[in-house]
């Protein structure tokens, strides 16, 4: 999905309607953060890898991985775990 995903955000990072595409790690070091988002070609933002391992960010995301939720700027969950094509009837 990783994939599919980085194609989505890269025809669609102009839509005004798209707030934000954030990758929250859950890879065990932040080095292999880097290297994943090197290989999967993400050139969208990501939370600092300690950042995504606190308990605040993880009540957004499930315990299995991909894991795509939506959130309100105000931090409000909107759908967690949800699939790629639900995320994009979003927009």
């Amino acid at each position: 999905m990783t994939s599919q995903l980085v194609e989505w955000y890269n025809r669609n990072k102009r839509n005004p309607k798209l707030a934000a595409v954030v990758h929250v790690s859950a890879e065990r070091s932040e080095d292999k953060m880097y290297k994943y988002m090197y290989n999967t070609r993400m050139t969208f933002p990501a939370v600092r890898y300690k950042l995504g391992r606190t308990n605040t960010l993880r009540k957004y995301f499930n315990n299995y991985l991909p894991c795509i939720s939506i959130v309100t700027p105000k931090g409000e969950l909107i759908e967690k775990s949800i699939s790629l094509d639900r995320m994009v009837s979003y927009f």
